[in-house]
């Protein structure tokens, strides 16, 4: 049975993504992972930040020819393996794969060919206060930008200098502080 509905409008549900400045005394961890092709070139891409949204450490790394889940998971390590080393154990780390989410709070351990990392993450996590969070691609702009930048680059570098970041990730650090919605 078909019923014909005129003059309908269908209804959108929108809603304002932003990145949100973590609490004083909290440090904000957003990584992602980049992979052009599923076993394609791939790079992460990593920030951390104050409660004023100020960089603390930025940071990019290539992996030659992966996945995107090795991408993602790679970049939220690098990024933890930073800050433990750095003794910063105050740290929310958001990622936009709800699936790395699942693995790192679940029994179930991903693939094995990425298990080896999980376990080092779930490892790393126990040695301060480290939260763990989803959130929406759209509010993780930096890291993503940073991932996607250095795709093609056989590098890795770790930025502890603002000043030395590329022009368009100074610019969504801008936005981010604002608090204003990436486009």
């Amino acid at each position: 049975m078909c019923i014909k509905v005129e003059g309908a409008t269908p209804m959108l549900d929108t809603k304002s993504i932003t990145w949100k400045k973590p609490h004083t005394n909290m440090l904000k961890l957003n990584a992602d992972g980049s992979c052009k092709g599923n076993h394609g070139e791939a790079a992460s891409g990593g920030i951390l930040r104050d409660h004023n949204g100020d960089m603390r450490m930025s940071f990019y790394s290539y992996y030659g020819i992966s996945t995107n889940n090795n991408a993602k998971v790679n970049a939220l390590l690098k990024g933890l393996q930073w800050c433990v080393a750095n003794h910063l154990d105050n740290v929310i780390i958001e990622t936009d794969s709800m699936t790395l989410v699942n693995w790192i709070k679940s029994t179930s351990k991903g693939t094995w060919t990425i298990r080896s990392e999980l376990e080092q993450i779930i490892n790393l996590l126990e040695k301060g206060n480290y939260q763990v969070k989803h959130f929406y691609r759209e509010a993780n702009c930096i890291a993503d930008i940073m991932a996607n930048i250095r795709a093609k680059e056989n590098k890795e570098f770790f930025f502890t200098d603002a000043t030395l970041l590329p022009k368009q990730v100074k610019a969504a650090v801008r936005i981010d502080q604002d608090q204003l919605p990436n486009l």
